[in-house]
């Protein structure tokens, strides 16, 4: 837990700090929170997404939970986790996310959509950029649903891309 902390205080260039709580094994969200200087996505990936996280969904939900009641700006919940009690208990907090580490899934624009149709404030869709071909590809089709998504759910997109 105090890495946690320390890795978060030291994090001063960015707007926004991601806690990854999926990887603490004493995790304390309250004390994860406490006299952060930076607003706060709160993350417990499951490892099924890509992350540490290897407890029971109700523990997993738990925590998110928690990190909501004890004011964290954002909670990412993962679409696959179809946890709907905790987008509606605060929508504009709830980033819903997705991740696909092999390839830019085929039914992207069709995700999207059905993400967007959750009510969550935020959706996240991380996709893999392994190739300048990969990440043309990737932005193009990021770019075609992003303006599908802006003229249907009048909803601003940002793209990032990790390599």
């Amino acid at each position: 837990m105090a890495e946690l902390i320390a890795a978060r205080n030291a994090a001063m260039r960015g707007d926004i700090v991601e806690l990854r709580l999926d990887g603490v094994s004493d995790v304390e969200v309250a004390q994860a929170l406490h006299q952060r200087a930076r607003p706060v996505i709160v993350t417990v990936r499951a490892a099924w997404e890509g992350g540490a996280f290897d407890g029971g969904e109700e523990t997993r939900r738990a925590l998110l939970r928690q990190a909501l009641e004890a004011g964290a700006e954002y909670v990412d919940v993962e679409w696959r986790a179809g946890f709907a009690d905790l987008i509606a208990r605060d929508p504009r907090r709830i980033v819903v996310s997705s991740h696909d580490f092999q390839s830019v899934p085929s039914d992207l624009a069709a995700r999207a959509v059905a993400m967007r149709q959750t009510g969550a404030g935020t959706i996240k869709i991380a996709i893999p950029a392994t190739a300048c071909h990969s990440v043309e590809v990737s932005i193009a089709r990021l770019h075609k649903v992003s303006v599908r998504m802006t003229a249907i759910c009048k909803i601003e997109i940002v793209h990032l891309c990790i390599n």
